[in-house]
């Protein structure tokens, strides 16, 4: 399939990525199965301008063998061929991936319950060679998101004992430092993305902000989502508070910018109290502190017909916005579709809308996106069934 085209070459006619009048025409993705597993969880997704597409996250190795959960990251081509693997061990995890100077670095989360091992950062190269690991021990919190700085590696995530936001900073040395902590509102709160503009590091997390809970019924804390701007030395440039009501949650999952410094988050919006019925997709824009739209489906764009919720778990920037994960038909877990949204950046105004075929019983959704730098969006699929997962490798260049 061909990507879409600049509209430059007085097309004609439908169906190539240009409409004929010369409008750009959403492709369906294509798909292509990498991964099938009894149980898998997605972790850490890159694509490379050289044609790499490394994966993280664990799976599991038996479906009759309890606890053969393994972390790995894995490497394969644009046709989908598994190239290399890495095993990380029983219980550990694969997860933020990102391309430095020399080669990769990817987090590493130690087993949950094995309290004498640490988090590590891996260094390995295109040829799944490890080159080095080092040990996150006395860290004060940890990573879920890391970015390269020249002052040493940026870790985003949480902390303390009341799971705080925490920012900390491998240097090119090896040294281990906290860069900010801090207590939103007295309830979870984490870094969950960073992203780096041409003047800023956008740091995306959620806050706890009201407690429902009263003592007989315990119910997730309402959450908001924060957007902090550092410049490139590490200083606070300004933040974005983005928040409905005490009982309503908006929750960012994925952040992205745009060429002129706009900052596009996607995720959900849903009520822990059930004030709002089931989970609705949200996307919001955010350039210098200022909230430049919103986008909600179904409210923005109706669903296609059947489908009641939806809820978004990536975002990629190329000429336009994509908002990805999935539309559900009703309030269970079972009927879950792939949902992509086109939207332009500059108003929040839906471009298109494609939703996947339903599979019986089946949760199918986009999980994570990369884009490269000749625009073309690389997207991680899974397909839970009740006894396997399925995850595909999808894009409109295959």
């Amino acid at each position: 399939m061909e990507g879409l085209e600049a509209c430059d070459d007085a097309n004609t006619q439908d169906g190539d990525g240009c409409s004929a009048a010369c409008e750009h025409e959403h492709v369906t993705p294509a798909c292509v199965k990498i991964v099938e597993a009894p149980e898998l969880r997605q972790g850490g997704m890159l694509a490379t301008d050289d044609g790499l597409i490394l994966v993280g996250g664990d799976k599991r190795l038996s479906s009759s063998i309890p606890y053969t959960h393994h972390g790995w990251i894995g490497a394969f081509d644009t046709e989908g061929k598994e190239l290399w693997t890495l095993d990380l061990g029983e219980g550990y995890f694969g997860g933020s991936i990102i391309e430095t100077g020399d080669g990769f670095r990817a987090v590493v989360h130690a087993p949950l319950l094995m309290f004498d091992i640490d988090d590590a950062i891996l260094s390995f190269d295109a040829a799944g060679t490890v080159s080095g690991s080092v040990s996150l021990t006395g860290a004060e919190g940890f990573p879920r998101a890391i970015l390269e700085t020249e002052a040493g590696l940026l870790l985003g995530g949480a902390g303390g004992v009341d799971e705080d936001l925490w920012l900390g900073r491998l240097s090119t040395s090896g040294e281990l430092a906290t860069v900010m902590t801090e207590d939103y509102a007295g309830l979870y709160d984490i870094f969950i993305d960073l992203e780096r503009s041409d003047d800023a590091i956008g740091a995306l997390a959620l806050v706890g902000t009201v407690d429902e809970s009263d003592g007989d019924v315990i119910v997730p804390s309402t959450e908001a989502t924060l957007l902090v701007e550092y410049d490139q030395h590490g200083a606070e440039l300004r933040r974005t508070l983005l928040s409905e009501s005490d009982e309503v949650s908006l929750v960012g999952s994925d952040l992205a910018v745009t060429d002129d410094g706009t900052w596009i988050i996607a995720g959900m919006r849903y009520s822990p109290t059930f004030a709002l019925p089931g989970t609705w997709g949200w996307a919001a824009a955010v350039r210098d502190g200022e909230v430049l739209w919103m986008h909600e489906a179904p409210d923005s764009t109706p669903l296609a017909e059947g489908f009641e919720f939806a809820a978004y778990d990536a975002v990629a920037v190329t000429e336009q916005v994509q908002l990805l994960g999935g539309a559900a038909l009703g309030f269970d877990d079972h009927d879950v579709v792939r949902l992509g949204v086109g939207i332009d950046a500059a108003d929040g105004s839906v471009l298109w809308q494609d939703t996947g075929e339903v599979i019986g019983g089946a949760l199918d959704r986009y999980v994570s996106a990369s884009t490269t730098a000749d625009g073309t969006t690389w997207l991680l699929g899974t397909t839970s069934h009740t006894n396997w997962v399925e995850q595909w490798l999808c894009s409109t260049q295959r």
